[in-house]
């Protein structure tokens, strides 16, 4: 064999060694790239799948959160309604009372101002009466009421001194 054909076939040899070599790692590093892309998009899911969890858990949360809030509102507001109502009716019932005083009052009143015109009415009738029997009083004795009480003062002063003069006697009887 000659020298050429050894270093030919040497050379040829290299040259598929190279290219076997540049081959084996060319496919050697687009596996680890292959691998490295696989792990990189496993990654990525599992980042996208666990953002998604969280994200589901903080929506439930907050919905959770929301109903809490609601459902303490509602109470609240269920509550407020209870007291209202419950004040409603304590006025309602000290305004019937109230009423209901105030219809007494008004009935009493009422009863005292017929009373008020009734013990008048009669208290007019009285005089007429008193004024029409002094009348007939003076139309009968003959004279006025003046001259009547004129009379009655003369025989009290006459009694009183008839009176007088008998203590007097008595006192001197005994002196």
């Amino acid at each position: 064999m000659s020298p050429v054909v050894s270093i030919l076939i040497s050379l040829a040899t290299l040259i598929i060694g190279a290219l076997l070599g540049f081959t084996y790692r060319k496919n050697v590093s687009e596996a680890k790239i292959g691998r490295s892309e696989e792990y990189a998009k496993e990654l990525l899911e599992d980042a996208t799948r666990k953002a998604e969890e969280k994200k589901k858990e903080t929506i439930l949360a907050a919905k959770e959160e929301v109903l809490r809030l609601k459902t303490d509102l509602d109470k609240e507001i269920h509550d407020r309604r209870a007291e209202q109502q419950r004040n409603e009716r304590r006025v309602a019932q000290r305004e019937e009372t109230l009423d209901k005083k105030l219809d007494n009052l008004e009935k009493r009143e009422e009863r005292m101002n017929q009373k008020s015109e009734e013990i008048q009415l009669r208290l007019n009738e009285a005089t007429e009466l008193r004024d029409k029997q002094a009348g007939e009083l003076e139309r009968v004795a003959g004279i006025t009421a003046d001259e009547a009480t004129q009379i009655i003062i003369s025989r009290v002063q006459k009694e009183a001194y008839h009176d007088a003069a008998a203590t007097v006697r008595e006192i001197e009887q005994k002196a």
